[in-house]
């Protein structure tokens, strides 16, 4: 899977909700959960937050900047500095996009 050529939707927000969050999608969709837009991770800010912070809550740290008309985020563990750890950043043209790539390519270096 090439992270960074995944397109903001359904296909992001199961690996994120799978991969990342450590979610059943299947038990999700069996409860009706799944439709109510609480796992738009890639395209609501607010639903791309939630990841943010469960990151934050296993010892990650975030960044997220802009730079012309793309978004850059970055997660790694607490130490490691941004500018040389570009393994860990998404980048896109949405915030929620670019927090997508960026935790799925920290769950495809530590993870496999």
């Amino acid at each position: 899977m090439d992270v960074k050529e995944l397109v903001a939707g359904r296909e992001v927000d199961t690996l994120v909700a799978e991969k990342v969050m450590g979610l059943s999608v299947k038990e999700l969709e069996a409860t009706g959960e799944w439709e109510y837009g609480n796992h738009r991770y890639s395209t609501d800010i607010s639903a791309a937050w939630q990841l943010v912070e469960i990151l934050k809550q296993q010892s990650h740290c975030f960044e997220l900047k802009w730079y012309d008309k793309h978004c850059f985020a970055w997660i790694g563990k607490s130490g490691d500095i941004p500018q040389y750890m570009d393994h860990y950043t998404g980048m896109a043209g949405t915030a929620p996009l670019a927090i997508c790539r960026a935790a799925l390519k920290l769950m495809e270096v530590n993870h496999g």
